[in-house]
This record gives C-alpha cells, structure tokens and sequence, in this order.
C-alpha cells in the first residue's frame, strides 16, 4: 500500500463544488433516504443530479417535494439502465468532484468533508473511499462491513473477495481525470459496470483509502431486490459479458486473468446450477476445475 497513513490537517481549505449524482428507476421505497443523507452533510457546497431514467412509480413525484432547494436538480430521460443514467449525471455536473450515489445507499454526514480534506491533503490520489457498512432494507446497520477497493485494485475486483466493496457509492472523484480518461460507465453492462468501471479507474488514477473513517462512511443496503441479489438469466448474461471484457483487457496481468477465470467460471456454473442450466452449469464447472482443482474442491466442501 501506498501513503496510506497520510498526516491531514483538519479544515478543507477552499470548499469546492461537489456533483452528487443519483440514478433513479423505481426507487420510490429509498430515494428519499438518499436524498436525506446528502442534506444532512456537513460539507455545504455540493449540487445533486437526480437522474429519473424512466421510473414508472412515485419517484417523481416524491422528488419533487424537494425541487425548491436549488441546489437539486432533476432530469427525467428514457430508460437506458443505471450506467447510461450515471454517464448522464457526469456530463450535466458542474463540480470538481463527483460521487454516484445510488438510491437504495446512503452516506453519513462526514462523507464528504472526510473525503475532500483527504484529496487536498494528498495530492498524490485522484479518488478516495472508506469502508462500506451493510445496512439491511430498513436501515438498520448490519455487523458487516466491507473496505472499497483502493490499492492493487485489479487483483481485489477480480479475486471476488467479500472483504472488498466494488460500490460506486463509497467514492469521491475529482472529476477532471474522470473525463480526460475518457471514464464513463460501460453501457452494454448492467450489474457488473460498477467493477468494470473501477477496473478502468484503476488503470489511470490512484485510489486513496481513509482509514478514520467515523461518521463518514458509505451505508450500503443489502435487500432483495438488489440488482446483484436477484439470480436471473440477465445476470448470468451480465457476468458473461463482463468475463469477456475483461479477457480482452491487454494491461490486466496473466496472473490476476487466472485468479478471475476460476472465481468467474465457477460463480458462473453454480449460478447456472440453480436456474437449473444443467449443460452450462457442468460446463463452467469443468472449466473452474481446469484452472484450480485444489480450490474447486474446498469451495465445494465449504458451499
């Protein structure tokens, strides 16, 4: 790891905009929560971006009750899916730094200030990230909690390790390296863009880790409807189309590809398994097998 114990002081120097960006389908049972979290921040100059991509619930409506405050903003588009609604909320945003906020998570009032005064203090990063606690769908903190990748971030996407959070919403970018990179959101992906999109964040920017993290971390939601959670032949098309990306990626080493292809192949037969895809699921099997038999067989007495 890299200076990650960096000396701060204690005040943000010079309160720069920050563009908080929500995308929104459905999300009428948290939307308001999210909102919530971000008025409560002690970090004053910020904007948020609600991007409605189509809902076809309350949302607008719930969201509207808040329009008064000038600071928010809401853009209604056509469903295109949460990526091409972030990508969106990018090129509206006028701050110099940019969080996604998703609408199911909330933030904790520090958020941001922790995150800013970490990035004036360390030059060195271009985005920064706590840990992640779980909350369940009532809110209720869970005793679960997750570090964002931030450090050899290839290895800790692709290795699968549930230490590591690959949320968007724990992290603050300072915008200008977003776009000259050229970093937007994958749009043929859908609950697999988030690790793509830190996978490619990863090639050109350095991610700071904030170890004193209090009151200042990312409430990440756990529920059922989860689009990660809730197994679907989509999903498995998703963790598909993600593989191949990643194979195609010549700057992710021979070694971190091997690690990806074992967890990915053997996410990928049990997943088939329970939709009960009976040749893909003996397929992906052998395939996890080829790379590792040793680790095939302890995630099979463990499972």
């Amino acid at each position: 790891m890299q200076n990650i114990f960096c000396r701060m002081s204690k005040e943000v120097t010079n309160q720069k905009l920050v563009s908080i960006i929500i995308p929104c389908y459905n999300g009428e049972n948290f939307i308001e929560q999210a909102i919530q979290s971000v008025l409560t921040q002690t970090y004053a100059n910020w904007e948020l971006l609600i991007i409605d991509d189509g809902s076809t619930d309350k949302t607008a409506a719930l969201i509207s009750t808040y329009l008064p405050d000038k600071r928010i903003q809401y853009y209604y588009k056509n469903n295109g899916g949460v990526s091409a609604a972030r990508n969106f909320g990018l090129d509206k945003s006028v701050g110099e730094f940019i969080v996604f906020l998703d609408t199911d998570d909330m933030i904790e009032p520090q958020f941001l200030q922790k995150r800013v005064l970490f990035l004036q203090n360390n030059p060195y990063y271009s985005a920064c990230c706590t840990s992640a606690q779980i909350i369940n769908e009532h809110g209720i903190q869970q005793p679960m909690w997750n570090i964002g990748v931030h450090d050899r971030i290839a290895k800790q996407i692709l290795s699968y390790k549930t230490t590591y959070a690959t949320c968007p919403s724990n992290y603050l970018f300072i915008k200008h390296f977003l776009t000259d990179n050229r970093l937007l959101f994958d749009t043929e992906l859908s609950s697999s863009a988030d690790r793509y999109f830190l996978l490619e964040c990863g090639r050109y920017i350095k991610i700071g880790l904030i170890y004193n993290d209090h009151d200042a971390r990312l409430l990440y939601r756990m529920h059922e409807t989860n689009m990660s959670r809730v197994l679907s032949p989509s999903l498995l098309d998703d963790n598909r189309l993600f593989m191949k990306k990643v194979f195609s990626l010549n700057y992710i080493s021979n070694a971190y590809k091997t690690i990806f292809k074992f967890k990915i192949y053997y996410i990928l037969s049990g997943g088939y398994l329970k939709l009960k895809k009976y040749f893909l699921a003996i397929l992906y099997a052998l395939l996890a097998f080829s790379k590792s038999p040793v680790k095939f067989i302890r995630q099979l007495c463990a499972a």
